[in-house]
Parts: structure tokens; sequence; C-alpha cells
């Protein structure tokens, strides 16, 4: 295992093969014992394996410490992976899931741990701006359309939006609000039916005309404006990631992550749109 390296439950970091790792393991068995794979699956280790751009980080989530997993962020943030590869230690067998962004992986993982310190700090929502010169990464390549869009028109609200979002796929995931002349609030023009607050069909036809803030779960509409509003008012667009645990209007609670871009337009009239469109990353039932 060249370069591969242990993070502690105190967050140290061991080179997996020094004899001083088993001297930190309390409770091994034997000395024929694979102390690496006896401290991940049965201590809450976290073995890390760089390969190439990628690293491998073998886990047993839900005995993972938050020591151990702020010394795996430290490990992430100097390795500067382009994908990491969560291989999931349980009594099944390992399961694996592929990850190109960090704050992907650990809002990720953060979900599955079972240490309470780490679920009761756990914000509700969650948001990272992201520099908007990174619309050109394959991750965002389903925004580039829009973007292109908006840059051509020098944010002129075109007639055909509507149809543009449609023949691109992106109108399940667009949100589309107006402010008209000489007000302030935006409502809703379009809701697509892909959001994560949205269970029933219905649902998607009773906001148009609504404010912003007000989806079936409140408290995340209020939250949600907010970036809204921000590109409203500075007149430029946005590329945000979002982490966000929201109840549909059928009362089940959801966790979210997803990309959003976020593009304000003027129209002809002086009316002002915002146009979001978001990529979901990952959703499961909130816990």
């Amino acid at each position: 295992m060249l370069g591969a390296m242990v993070v502690d439950g105190n967050g140290e970091t061991w080179p997996a093969g020094t004899l001083r790792l088993r001297d930190v393991v309390n409770g091994c068995p034997d000395r024929d014992t694979d102390i690496v794979a006896y401290s991940v699956r049965n201590l809450g280790f976290v073995l890390l394996r760089p390969h190439g751009r990628m690293v491998r980080a073998d886990m047993h989530l839900p005995l993972v410490k938050p020591a151990t997993l702020i010394g795996v962020y430290y490990n992430l943030l100097d390795l500067r992976p382009q994908q990491i590869l969560l291989s999931r230690l349980s009594a099944e067998g390992p399961s694996h899931e592929l990850f190109d962004d960090v704050s992907e992986f650990a809002a990720t993982i953060e979900r599955d741990i079972g240490d309470a310190g780490v679920r009761r700090h756990r914000p509700a929502y969650a948001l990272l701006a992201r520099p908007l010169e990174q619309i050109d990464r394959a991750r965002h390549a389903r925004f580039a359309p829009a973007m292109a869009l908006w840059s051509a028109a020098r944010g002129r609200m075109p007639d055909a939006l509507p149809a543009f979002l449609r023949a691109r796929g992106l109108a399940g995931r667009a949100l589309l609000l107006r402010s008209a002349p000489g007000a302030s609030q935006l409502v809703y023009e379009h809701v697509g039916s892909s959001h994560c607050f949205i269970a029933r069909a219905c649902a998607t036809l009773l906001l148009i005309g609504e404010r912003a803030e007000k989806l079936p779960d409140r408290e995340y509409g209020f939250w949600a404006a907010r970036s809204y509003y921000a590109a409203l008012a500075d007149a430029t667009p946005r590329l945000e990631t979002v982490s966000a645990v929201v109840q549909r209007d059928d009362g089940q609670r959801l966790w979210s992550y997803h990309d959003r871009l976020i593009l304000p337009w003027r129209a002809e009239d002086g009316g002002r749109f915002v146009l979001a469109i978001s990529e979901e990353r990952r959703r499961m039932p909130a816990v």
C-alpha cells in the first residue's frame, strides 16, 4: 500500500506500514492480525490510499469519530484529489461510491456517521459559493448552455427562454421568478416538477404567482430565496453548491445535495427575472 495512510481516533495520520500504529491500537487480539484492517473495521479509523489523482477512503462509517473526520478532511485538502472513491465497510461486505468533489463526499458521509456529535452539529442548510469560472468543469456541463445564452444576451431576457429550457431538458429542475416593474418581490413564473420539495404534481401549479419564500417548507423557502434576491440585487450570476434538509408537500423530510446556477435577467418592460437551474447529486431520507 504505497503512500497509504491511516487516520486514527484522534485525527492523527500514520503511514499504513508503520510499526508504531500497533502501539496506538488498543485491544488488537494478536500480533498476526492485519492492524490496518482491524482498526478500520473495529475502531472507526480511516484508510486513505492515493491512486494518481484519485484517493480511495476505506471507512466503517457508523464508528468514525469527529476527530478522525477532521483528519481525513485535512489530508484530502493536502492531496487535492480529482475524485474520491468511498469504500463503505459493513458486515454484508464493501460497497463503493465515487465522488468528484470533496464537499459532496463530506456532506454524504456525514449523513451516515453514527456519532451523536456529528449529527447534532450537522446544519440543516449549507451553501458553498463557487467561482463562476468553474462553470467549465464537466460537473457543470448541463449549466453551460444557459450560461452561454445569458452572456450572449448580456442579461436581457429572451422571449424563447421557456422553449430553450424544455429543449435542453432543464425545465424539470428550473425555477423562474419574476419581479414586476417597480416591485421588489419575486414571484414564481415556473416551477419544475423534479425539485426535492415537490411530491405532488399539482404543487407546482399552486406555487405559480406565489412569493419566492412560499414553498411547502417555509423555512427552507426563506433560506433559498436569499440567493435569488442577492443575484437580482447585484445582477450577477451565481454558481453554488447546496446541502439542505427539506420537508416536501407530503410531509416527508429529504436531504438533497445539489449544484445550482442562478441567472438574473432584465425584461424590455423593466421587469426583472431570476432563473435558477439545479443539478441534484444526492437525495435520501433525512434522519
